[in-house]
């Protein structure tokens, strides 16, 4: 609100006295691109005083300063300066002093302050109580933590807030009663890394032509009360080849109402794996000699069976022969 300010010409006891002529003292303030004030303030022959009327849309301290510019030759080159402490007006608006940022599902907003403000944007210096809620809610999600927080000296600081859906979009309210509110800026709600526990891994087992492996996950940490994920757990060996020392890795997905909201732990991997030969089972068909007949002529004599193999595979896979010596009976 406007000022009404006396300017006085004082003997150097202070005391008032009146200009011999018509003088003129030009009017400036430290904010000048704000403030409303005349330029000059004339003092007619006879007066000691004029008045005028100064006002500023920022508040805070202000120095006002007059400096002679005609008339009295005595006044030549005198400047005085004044102090005057400009005060908001009425609160009017609520604004965020910093502007949310993205964050990860469950986990906290940051530190959130909103202020009170008149309508020329000065900070009034209000307890009123402010409230946050959710206005554009992409991902149908929760705001949780204490939500309506009193001002001190114009200033809501809000901790510990969040949201537990994901979405990109989503806008915060800030509402107080007779102060027009303030929306934030948008902001998103990011999946959130989940971990688990080392699985139980089937790292020995017998060649069957593929590279699976047996596994049971662990135990899902970080999902958030009251939602619904599963872990899914994977095995795969490097190659179906039979050896050891072989790479076993297990990859996760996430199944369940709100796995959407997260993300499936990292791959767990182990480097001591095996792949054992599977057994064949060797049949010799049945054979017929002669009375009298030597051993050493039926060794290695006659056809055998090999069974055992996986599907798809078969003795081609095999290299060599089998050997084998019989005996028979007469």
């Amino acid at each position: 609100f406007p000022v009404t300010i006396t300017l006085t010409v004082v003997d150097e006891l202070g005391d008032p006295i009146p200009v011999t002529e018509e003088t003129v003292f030009t009017l400036s303030s430290d904010y000048p691109t704000t403030a409303t004030l005349p330029a000059t303030l004339t003092l007619a022959a006879g007066q000691s005083s004029g008045t005028f009327t100064y006002s500023n849309t920022v508040s805070g301290n202000h120095v006002l300063t007059a400096t002679w510019s005609s008339g009295v030759s005595q006044l030549t080159g005198v400047s005085k300066t004044h102090d005057i402490r400009v005060l908001p007006e009425n609160a009017n608006r609520l604004s965020y002093v910093v502007q949310l940022q993205s964050a990860v599902i469950g986990e906290t907003l940051g530190s959130i302050q909103v202020e009170v403000l008149d309508q020329y944007n000065n900070r009034v210096s209000s307890s009123a109580a402010i409230t946050l809620a959710i206005d554009t809610n992409p991902g149908s999600g929760t705001l949780s933590g204490t939500a309506t927080v009193n001002a001190v000296s114009g200033l809501a600081t809000f901790t510990g807030l969040s949201i537990d859906k994901i979405g990109t979009g989503y806008v915060l309210d800030a509402t107080s009663p007779t102060i027009l509110s303030k929306l934030s800026s948008t902001f998103n709600i990011t999946k959130k890394q989940l971990t688990s526990s080392d699985p139980t891994v089937q790292k020995v087992k017998e060649y069957d032509g593929n590279r699976t492996a047996s596994v049971t996950p662990g135990t899902l940490t970080g999902v958030l009360s009251g939602q619904s994920v599963t872990l899914n757990a994977t095995a795969t060996y490097d190659t179906k080849d039979v050896t050891s020392g072989k790479t076993i890795t297990v990859t996760y997905t996430l199944t369940g109402n709100d796995a959407v909201n997260y993300s499936a732990p990292v791959d767990f991997v182990v480097n001591d794996g095996q792949i054992t030969p599977k057994a064949l089972t060797v049949t010799a068909d049945n054979q017929t000699v002669s009375y009298g007949t030597a051993i050493s002529s039926v060794t290695d004599a006659g056809t055998y069976q090999v069974t055992g193999f996986i599907s798809g595979e078969n003795s081609s896979v095999i290299s060599g022969s089998v050997t084998y010596t019989t005996n028979y009976t007469t």
